[in-house]
Order: structure tokens, then C-alpha cells, then sequence
């Protein structure tokens, strides 16, 4: 299916740096462990924070899922090549950036182990750049 939303373009680049994980929307999935896949992503709907003419400036939370707390880090690591490849508009394999999107980067990011499931979970903040036709 082809991205119809900012929240969908968001999923197709996690989808596409992240090729081991399930990638899920928050309107699909309403919790990260309910995805049943050890290594996964839950990508929240993005909260306006500035509209400046036509450009808009929104947030957007990103909870993971891992087995290790070195997987979340190569996992995390991916998220911040990622970004920085879309922003210097180098090839992502099979990605192609909308042309409503400017640019993105990477705001905050926390990480906690819960033993539910024996699994490493980390929270991701980014803000995304998007231009109104």
C-alpha cells in the first residue's frame, strides 16, 4: 500500500532503515507489546509544534521493542543514519522521501529494560519538517 499520510511516510522510512523489524502505527496498534515480534516499533500520530507559512513542524514518539540492549542500540543507531542520510538526500535502499517532506531530527531518546518479556524498550522523539501545497 502506498503512504497517504505524514504518519504512514513516517512508517515507510522507519520500515526501510529498520528492515528487521514490524513497524506498526498507533492507529493500527495501540501498544507496543502487542505486536508480537521480539524487535518492533510503534510509531505515534505527530503533534503539531509550529506552523510558519507553509511550512509545519510536528513531533512524533517512537517506541522500540528489543531482545538485547545491544540490538536497541544498533537499532537506535540505524534511526540517527537514517535521518542523516534523508537530510543529506542520499540513496535509502528502496525509499523514496515524499516531496512534502523537508527533513527530519532526531530530539530525544530514552532507553529502560522491564521485564516484560525479558525485553529492552527505548522511546525516540523526532521532528519532521512538512510543506502545505
Amino acid at each position: 500500500m502506498a503512504p497517504d499520510s505524514e504518519l504512514d511516510y513516517i512508517k515507510a522510512f522507519l520500515e526501510k532503515i529498520h528492515t528487521t523489524h514490524t513497524v506498526a502505527t498507533i492507529e493500527t496498534t495501540r501498544n507496543i507489546n502487542i505486536i508480537e515480534d521480539a524487535q518492533s516499533i510503534l510509531v505515534y500520530t505527530g503533534e503539531i509544534l509550529d506552523v510558519n507559512y507553509n511550512i509545519i513542524e510536528k513531533q512524533y514518539k517512537i517506541s522500540y521493542k528489543d531482545a538485547t540492549e545491544g540490538a536497541l542500540n544498533s537499532t537506535l543507531y540505524a534511526l540517527i543514519n537514517g535521518i542523516n542520510k534523508l537530510n543529506k538526500r542520499e540513496t535509502i535502499t528502496d525509499y523514496t522521501k515524499p516531496n512534502s517532506l523537508l527533513g527530519m531530527k532526531l530530539l530525544s531518546t530514552t532507553k529502560d529494560w522491564y521485564n516484560i518479556g525479558s525485553s529492552w524498550y527505548a522511546n525516540a522523539t523526532i521532528v519532521a519538517w512538512w510543506i502545505t501545497e
